[in-house]
């Protein structure tokens, strides 16, 4: 495997009082989470507290990710003690690492987004913006490419 570029870092707090506010709870997982994460939301046994964690950190991955992604567009899973974050869909060239921390009051979550490379070395991902024209919200172009050479810092 090659190196990776860096995208971007993500970080967000959430107060688990106002999820434990929610009154229907189960109504919000839905809209939030994926088919995967809603079972183990379901036999969760603080609820409230398992949905906050999710939403923290798919907000950091949101926010390290240069493409707009949804809730729905990011699959986070237990893996160990870790948790395992997935970005599905067509961004499957974008790696994310995350991390959960919490309290008995407060759920953090942080991500720090990588590009990998392609099979023939070259770095690239798509980024649509809410027009579907094919350029980010931030003005990057439709693929970002790095061609694989010695100088390249991610060669």
């Amino acid at each position: 495997m090659g190196k990776q570029m860096p995208l971007g870092i993500g970080v967000d707090i959430i107060e688990v009082k106002r999820f434990r506010a929610i009154g229907r709870l189960e109504r919000v997982a839905e809209l939030v989470l994926t088919e995967g994460e809603y079972r183990e939301f379901a036999r969760h046994p603080d609820p409230a507290l398992h949905l906050a964690s999710r939403f923290a950190l798919k907000e950091a991955v949101i926010k390290a990710c240069p493409a707009r992604l949804t809730y729905r567009d990011i699959e986070i899973r237990k893996k160990g003690i870790k948790p395992d974050v997935r970005i599905l869909g067509g961004l499957s060239r974008v790696s994310v690492l995350g991390s959960l921390s919490h309290s008995t009051d407060y759920v953090a979550g942080f991500a720090e987004a990588y590009l990998g490379p392609t099979q023939n070395g070259d770095l690239h991902v798509f980024l649509p913006n809410a027009s579907g024209s094919g350029t980010s919200a931030y003005g990057f172009p439709e693929i970002i490419r790095a061609e694989k050479r010695e100088s390249h810092p991610f060669a």
